[in-house]
């Protein structure tokens, strides 16, 4: 019986740790060159502008994917993204504004307005004249739900479909910046 717990004591100490369980080492390293993969939100401009790079824009799945990183880029955290409707974007014109309640606690529930300029706005406006059609409800969500190809238009998508284009892009940059280190090499060795 003693035999039968020491063994097991040694398996425990030989084990490997929950992390390296979790998260092999192959899948988070961090090079300076490479994106880091996760399901966080993005920390810095350049790592947006590089998720950014591997979109088509023409592709509709592509634009709403590029809206969430403008949305993400404003500083909104994924509950914010998700609990947004159509009528908290307000277009006038040139101007995009994205209406956000403030959860500070002072002014808790008090609207607070975003703007957004440049490309940015370009690709929120162009997701929202091509995804949300003039007869859609200002109440509507911004982000419906699609699942196997059918749209629920009345209902939100989930943070954890935030999180899955988040590691799409990320992955989908890492492998665009490691086939032009690639071809990099090749020209320098050539």
């Amino acid at each position: 019986m003693t035999q039968n717990v020491r063994s097991l004591k040694n398996a425990a100490a030989a084990a490997a740790s929950w992390r390296e369980l979790r998260s092999p080492p192959a899948a988070n390293d961090i090079t300076s060159s490479l994106v880091p993969l996760s399901r966080s939100l993005p920390k810095s401009a350049d790592e947006l502008k590089a998720l950014r790079a591997v979109l088509d824009l023409e592709q509709p799945t592509e634009l709403r994917a590029a809206a969430i990183l403008v949305l993400l880029g404003l500083g909104l955290r994924k509950h914010e993204v998700v609990a947004l409707d159509v009528s908290d974007v307000v277009l006038v014109g040139s101007v995009v504004c994205v209406s956000v309640r403030s959860r500070a606690r002072k002014s808790r529930g008090e609207s607070s307005f975003l703007p957004v300029i440049g490309r940015d706005a370009r690709v929120l406006k162009s997701y929202i004249f091509e995804q949300h059609h003039e007869a859609a409800a200002l109440t509507s969500p911004l982000f419906y739900n699609i699942e196997h190809g059918k749209s629920d238009r009345l209902r939100r998508i989930a943070t954890s479909t935030v999180s899955y284009w988040l590691l799409e892009l990320r992955l989908r940059a890492r492998q665009h910046l490691q086939s032009r280190s690639k071809l990099k090499r090749r020209r320098t060795a050539g």
